[in-house]
């Protein structure tokens, strides 16, 4: 994937590729552009369209449909070629131009609804079919035209129509909007996509098109079926998202070259162009979960482990292998419960239904939709029937989907209609439990007959057996035999999570795991775990539970007393805080906000050389408790490795066996939050979140206090040291502007004093010991024209007292986060494309691609300014040659221990977790090291001693 910037971040409404391919043509609200391919140069046509509504590239140029001015043809200088009167949807086809004149638009801009036939050339009218149709899509001879009711196929060179059908009814009452704003037609001329705001359809002629959640522009694509941001199969199947920096790459601008090869997307003020066949590559090569998991079911075999995410991804592990099998993106957010049918189908509950899908495609298979049921939050599924309770009403399902009876919605005193909370099914299919918010559960028949209540519940589950039923009212827990007995009860510790098992049911609540024996007589236990339960699976008749939560790694455990038997691969990583590279620029240090030190070696295929883990997957004997390491703060690589994090600062000569020489704790209060560069010195802000009254900076080798400066007043605090750690910036917001004070450590002693009036997005040392400022776009009303446009980057000569221009604005790099200097060079880092650039000259050497699924957290750059690095939130780590800006490499240490690899030729996938084949850390030999140094330390004294006495 190649990403250009936009001059002013423009967003694009049309986008047309030059028949060629070498060329994109791009229209906003400020005119119409040609962007150059592959060097990404834009030169704009002076035109500037009132209302453009079309835009296509023929042979013979450039044709606009334009609301206010007609359709016109212009060269690739913006010369007038031809004229006609008229506008509407515009298509290419085989030495003509086809455009649809659609009823809205000759109602308002006059004339008849009609397909059109103009020559390319002279725009003249060749020939009219009259057709009603919002949008057009053409392949070859043949031309489809769509409206929310139905599509029309014709032949447009023969003025023949060919094939007309219409869309299937939605279901009565459905909130799902009917209306059609893309069509594409397959290049065999059969298949269609037809898409709304809200859903499309999927069809073939002479077939029944099949319902689709996915909407927006639509393309048929060598690879799938592209609907907004998903990336479908033939059948209509997700099999990715195309995402820029973790969010959907939605976009109003499509456009696919002619030959095939390419398909450009606008998105945020960049312009991306995908080779076709790898747009789901970066996905497929990187499964697992990139969100906590919110929901786990296991297969009726016990061989497939099925989960989601709060970003509604799929995945499939095998039990067996202990692998993840598949990873699906489905977009779909509100995917927050499952379930196995006996004969082994996922039921998916999500925002506008029931989604079904076979877990060996994967694939979707259909969705059952009615209108009654939205945001399906439970599943039960029971023999032949499967209970989806949604928002407001829940529904019993058949095998088939058919609905055999609807519940609710009820009626609060002020006539708002109660939530659902949650339900179960009974095992028989014939007893349905339904909790209500602050209202009382009821008890039902499977046609709706009451058979009971209870108080007010917050979850409620049945035994797989059906003699019991464990509630909960958020203050503790019951277990009750069912049918429902007039009988005292005992209450028991409160849950969230409960699954039933052969002699009782599983519960957890938080970190806490447990059972419940039907039998009060039979053993029990509860355990306690690091990490919080966020989901939960037991096979009946086995010995298993699988857990997660918030670490994304899936734990297999052991029924009898909840031990961690294994971890199931999670693909993706924690946060990356911190990145350093060593002089050389072939060692890198990676710190991750789960608490875990990586060290990687580079060079042509990555190589993680070691690795200190302080969470719950750690080895036996680490040196920290899990949860005590805290995440890594800042590190610093000058020779030996420096680390910051919680409430300690880590010392390594030797990083490569990351085994520690000094693990400096000063005071359980320092809680350091940055490093110089060489790694001496640390600042402390005394608070993990925010800063206290006081800015502390700090001697790494021995923890001791050498300033101490007043903390920055306002919002928008950043604090920054020195390369050589001898002076202090502070920038904050107490006011309108922004305050920036640079601070001596000697002393401590204030040096200088800068005001500006407006915020300032980030400041930092430069090499030459200047401050480089980003400052955001003056106000509206502001009257220096000299400063208008997107921001500033400045640059503070503290010496000369002079603030001047450093970099140029139309760059576009006021919204990075950070910069990272070396060789002459910048690396920018942040939202949208990373750049490199040249410091000399202020010229752009390469805007990197943006990461798809995480925005970039961390960047670093080598000393002699050859070799680029940046980090996302999911551990992801790419390596670029920061000359060209070319790709080398992506790895990332994953959750459960393993790592993966991707070079041009090399993929290599290592399965945590990592305790079975790489040594620990020990605290007996931290230990031993310890009191090493202390020797040492005492003999250096002792020398220090004899010569002051000689």
């Amino acid at each position: 994937m190649r990403a250009f910037l936009l001059p002013g971040g423009e967003e694009c409404q049309h986008l047309a590729f030059r028949p060629d391919g070498g060329a994109v043509a791009m229209a906003s609200h400020r005119g119409v552009g040609v962007m150059s391919l592959p060097e990404g140069h834009v030169r704009s046509l002076g035109l500037q369209p009132s209302s453009l509504q079309a835009m296509v590239w023929t042979e013979a140029g450039l044709t606009l449909a334009d609301a206010e001015g007609g359709t016109v043809l212009v060269d690739e200088a913006g010369r007038v070629r031809a004229e006609a009167a008229g506008v509407g949807v515009l298509a290419v086809g085989q030495g003509a131009l086809l455009r649809l004149r659609t009823p809205e638009g000759a109602a308002r801009y006059g004339g008849t609804p009609a397909l059109e036939v103009l020559d390319a050339s002279t725009l003249g009218l060749q020939r009219s079919l009259p057709l009603e149709g919002q949008v057009l899509a053409v392949q070859g001879a043949h031309a489809l035209v769509a409206s929310s009711r139905g599509v029309t196929l014709v032949d447009w060179e023969r003025g023949r129509e060919l094939h007309r059908a219409e869309l299937p009814d939605l279901p009565s009452g459905s909130w799902v909007r009917r209306d059609a704003v893309s069509v594409a037609l397959a290049p065999d001329g059969r298949r269609y996509v037809v898409s709304g705001h809200d859903h499309a359809w999927l069809g073939e002629l002479g077939s029944a098109p099949r319902w689709l959640p996915e909407h927006g522009v639509c393309a048929f694509l060598p690879e799938g079926i592209l609907v907004g941001a998903s990336l479908l199969d033939e059948g209509g199947s997700p099999q990715a998202v195309l995402r820029l920096t973790g969010l959907p790459l939605l976009t109003r601008a499509v456009a696919v070259s002619a030959d095939g090869r390419w398909v450009a997307l606008q998105h945020q003020g960049a312009l991306y162009v995908h080779a076709l066949g790898t747009l789901g590559a970066r996905q497929a090569a990187r499964p697992g979960a990139v969100r906590p998991v919110t929901a786990l079911a296991l297969s009726p075999d016990g061989r497939c482990l099925a989960g989601t995410t709060t970003q509604g991804e799929l995945l499939f592990w095998d039990t067996e292998a202990g692998k993840l099998r598949a990873a699906v993106d489905t977009r779909n957010h509100d995917a927050a419960a499952l379930g196995f049918t006996a004969d082994g189908r996922l039921l998916v509950g999500t925002s506008r239904g029931v989604e079904v899908w076979d877990p060996e495609g994967p694939r979707r298979l259909e969705s059952w939709m009615t209108p009654e049921l939205t945001h399906v939050r439970t599943l039960s599924v029971r023999g032949d029937r499967a209970l989806a309770v949604g928002r407001e009403r829940a529904v019993l399902f058949d095998a088939a989907g058919g609905a055999l009876a609807v519940f609710g919605p009820w009626k609060e005193a002020s006539q708002r209609n109660v939530t659902l909370v949650g339900g179960d099914l009974h095992p028989s299919g014939e007893a349905v439990l339904l909790l209500r918010e602050r209202e009382e559960a009821l008890l039902l028949g499977a046609q709706g007959e009451a058979q009971g209540s209870l108080p007010p519940l917050r979850h409620g589950v049945f035994h797989a057996g059906g003699e019991a039923l464990l509630t909960s009212d958020g203050r503790g827990s019951e277990l009750r035999r069912f049918p429902l007995q007039d009988e005292p009860t005992e209450t028991r510790a409160d849950f969230e999570l409960a699954a039933s098992m052969r002699q009782g049911l599983l519960w957890a609540k938080r970190q806490d795991l447990g059972v419940f024996p039907l039998d009060a007589q039979a053993p029990t236990w509860v355990r306690r775990f690091h990490d919080p339960i966020g989901a939960l699976a037991v096979g009946l008749g086995t010995q298993t539970i699988y857990t997660s939560g918030e670490a994304r790694w899936i734990a297999e455990r052991d029924l009898r007393d909840g031990r961690l038997r294994r971890a199931l691969p999670a693909g993706s990583g924690g946060q990356v805080r911190a990145l350093a590279l060593d002089p050389s620029g072939e060692l890198l240090a990676v710190g991750d906000g789960e608490g875990r030190i990586h060290l990687w070696r580079l060079g042509a295929v990555p190589e993680r050389l070691s690795m200190l883990d302080g969470t719950s997957l750690q080895p036996e004997g680490t040196l920290f408790d899990p949860g005590e390491m805290g995440p890594v703060q800042a590190l610093a690589f000058p020779g030996a490795l420096v680390a910051v994090c919680g409430h300690h600062m880590l010392h390594w000569v030797s990083p490569g066996t990351m085994a520690l020489d000094r693990n400096v704790c000063a005071r359980r209060d320092v809680h350091a939050r940055g490093l110089s560069a060489d790694g001496r010195r640390a600042w402390n802000g005394g608070e993990f979140f925010g800063l206290g009254d006081e800015v502390e900076v700090l001697d790494v080798d021995t923890g001791q206090t050498l300033a101490k400066m007043p903390g920055p007043l306002g919002s928008d605090q950043r604090i920054a040291l020195s390369p050589q750690g001898d002076r202090l910036l502070m920038t904050s917001s107490p006011g309108q502007g922004t305050e920036i004070a640079l601070w001596s450590v000697q002393g401590p002693r204030r040096l200088a004093t800068l005001h500006v009036d407006r915020p300032i997005r980030q400041a930092r040392f430069l090499p030459d010991g200047s401050v480089g400022m980003w400052l955001d776009a003056p106000a509206p009303d502001d009257e220096d024209e000299g400063v208008s446009g997107p921001g500033l980057l400045c640059r503070w000569d503290v010496a000369a007292c002079v603030v001047e221009r450093w970099l140029p604005s139309t760059l576009g790099l006021t919204d990075a986060h950070g910069v990272e200097v070396g060789g002459g060079r910048a690396l920018f880092w942040g939202w949208g494309p990373q750049q490199i650039v040249d410091l000399a000259s202020g010229e752009r050497i390469a805007a990197l691609s943006p990461h798809e699924l995480a925005s970039v957290t961390a960047g670093a750059l080598s000393a002699d300014g050859r070799v680029a690095v940046t980090a996302d939130g999911l551990g992801e780590i790419r390596v670029w040659d920061a000359s060209t800006g070319a790709w080398r490499a992506s790895f990332c240490s994953t959750l459960d221990g393993g790592t993966w690899v991707r070079t041009a030729e090399v993929v290599r996938d290592v399965p945590g977790p990592h305790w079975k084949d790489q040594a620990a850390e020990t605290r007996a030999a931290h230990e031993q090291r310890a009191l090493l140094h202390d020797d040492e330390h005492d003999d250096e004294q002792e020398a220090g001693r004899e010569g002051e006495r000689g």
